[in-house]
């Protein structure tokens, strides 16, 4: 019925009728999502344009949001840059949700992007990059740029690495092109750092000010970290607070910790996967999501012989993901934005899985398109394919035959 929160000056947290409900909706809600984006979502999609069709909805999905930023925070977007990005602190974009938010969402759109390039082999696609990670900027979100900057340059490289093995003339042209960014980038390192007036200096001032800002940052999560698990006594370290109530537990035990910089600021997050899975569920949901995690590291080791493009991309997005769930609350079994993250990293893998490697699901779906080449006026099989029961069908190939009934 109720229980006390340690640490937190006593202060009892009531379970009402309603809070259990919720609670046991919401778990059972969380406890679907493994069900979901690793079995039912990516056997539902058959084809790969109707995957990209996922993308194509997500890329919708954030110029809608970027238009919407323009709308509600017009004036932040003027400010910033007559300021040369130094009006971090205040003028930071949200659009209507959050700027880490913002920047996160900002962020799977890239990933959006790369799996567009992989899927259609068209490289126009690339040229979003240029303004989501311009848009980013007005985040001011520190870690999300940076992840976005690194992906998109560890996929650039990737791809120039593809090229060069073509051939011997693209080898040499591609180590001239990457030799002359290097020589480049170090020189700009060099004005940069040893600037003393004009535009360099402002970037100077602008990337000191984001890695002071850093600090401070890391420093008060690093608060909400050491408060959260100094709550956590022997049941909570096995089995956490619950999924419900921890947002409010976290809310407490940040704002009475003496170290806190802020006080009356609602926190709800532990802003890491890691000590938010502990608060949540405990070492045993922390486990489950890190077994997740190893299990889609063992799909794309995998697939690396039968599509080794979707593999490598796959361990980015991944690694991408578990590095900014370091600082924000994203990982596997979570609500919120980590829904849209599982759908752009779990579901077009393991797609590619049962459409090509699992062998059940690979004569599941020859079933589904031999179904779907019946001709009849019978209006009873004119249903979806999917939903054709108790139907036999005998193919010849290559001098096999297979009997399945679907």
């Amino acid at each position: 019925n109720t229980f006390i929160v340690p640490n937190v000056s006593g202060n009892q947290i009531a379970f009402t009728p309603f809070a259990r409900v919720y609670s046991i909706i919401f778990g059972f809600f969380i406890g679907a999502i493994p069900l979901l984006m690793f079995y039912l979502l990516p056997r539902l999609i058959l084809c790969k344009k109707h995957l990209c069709y996922i993308f194509y909805g997500f890329l919708i999905l954030i110029g809608v949001l970027v238009l919407v930023s323009f709308i509600t925070d017009g004036e932040n977007y003027l400010i910033i840059l007559k300021s040369g990005f130094s009006e971090a602190a205040s003028r930071a974009v949200p659009s209507f949700i959050h700027k880490n938010h913002f920047c996160m969402l900002l962020m799977l759109s890239i990933f959006a992007v790369i799996y567009l390039d992989v899927y259609k082999k068209r490289w126009p696609w690339l040229l979003l990059f240029i303004p989501i990670l311009f848009i980013e900027l007005f985040t001011f979100a520190k870690m999300g740029i940076f992840l976005s900057a690194l992906l998109i340059v560890a996929y650039l490289i990737f791809k120039l690495i593809k090229i060069m093995k073509k051939s011997r003339d693209n080898l040499v042209i591609g180590l001239l092109v990457g030799g002359f960014i290097l020589v480049l980038v170090s020189v700009a390192t060099v004005f940069i750092v040893n600037s003393q007036a004009g535009f360099l200096l402002r970037i100077k001032n602008l990337l000191i000010n984001a890695y002071e800002n850093a600090k401070e940052t890391f420093a008060s999560r690093k608060i909400i970290w050491d408060s959260l698990i100094g709550a956590l006594g022997p049941s909570q370290y096995l089995c956490g607070f619950g999924l419900a109530p921890i947002s409010y537990v976290i809310h407490l035990v940040y704002n009475f910790n003496p170290a806190s910089p802020e006080k009356g600021v609602y926190t709800i997050h532990a802003h890491n996967f890691v000590v938010e899975a502990l608060g949540e569920g405990g070492v045993l949901f922390l486990l489950l999501n890190l077994a997740l995690v190893i299990y889609l590291f063992y799909i794309a080791l995998k697939i690396r012989k039968l599509n080794p493009t979707l593999s490598v991309v796959s361990f980015m997005l991944i690694i991408t993901m578990l590095l900014n769930g370091m600082v924000e609350s994203l990982f596997i079994m979570h609500d919120g934005i980590s829904l849209l993250a599982d759908l752009l990293v779990i579901v077009p893998l393991m797609n590619y899985y049962y459409a090509h490697v699992d062998q059940k699901e690979m004569k599941r779906r020859e079933l589904i398109y031999h179904a779907s080449l019946i001709k009849s006026n019978k209006w009873y099989l004119k249903l979806n394919n999917r939903y054709i029961h108790n139907v036999q069908i005998n193919i010849k190939r290559e001098g096999k035959e297979i009997n399945e009934a679907s």
